[in-house]
């Protein structure tokens, strides 16, 4: 398996895979917040 980081352009693809964990472990979806997260955590190479 190769790890990669993921890149702003990316996140349309990856937030809805982050909203579905979120989901799966209790939490409300939210699309718009899942992404706000990502897109955080990219621009402050935190990802």
């Amino acid at each position: 398996m190769e790890v990669v980081k993921v890149k702003l352009g990316e996140l349309g693809v990856v937030s809805p895979l982050f909203d579905a964990y979120r989901v799966f472990y209790g939490q409300k979806s939210n699309s718009e917040l899942a992404f706000d997260f990502l897109s955080q955590r990219v621009k402050n190479e935190e990802s």
